[in-house]
């Protein structure tokens, strides 16, 4: 096999991959392992909020650059 030979059969390999995938996603969720939500199961769920919040002004604004403030004579 020379590199144009293997590219294309890598390729196709790709496509075929994909196909499969698409095709077992598809069955699954049309009924038969995957079962959407109910209303009940849906209001049942809670998603928390935002836990890490900014800490204050960044690097560019405090002493660490301070330096850059110092009047060249």
């Amino acid at each position: 096999m020379n590199i144009r030979e293997v590219k294309q059969h890598l390729e196709n390999e790709k496509k075929k991959r994909g196909q499969q995938h698409l095709q077992n996603v598809l069955g699954r969720s049309r009924g038969e392992l995957i079962q959407p939500f109910t209303d009940k199961q849906w209001d049942k769920i809670r998603t928390r909020q935002k836990s890490s919040f900014s800490k204050g002004k960044t690097a560019a604004y405090t002493s660490v650059w301070n330096h850059n403030q110092v009047k060249i004579a």
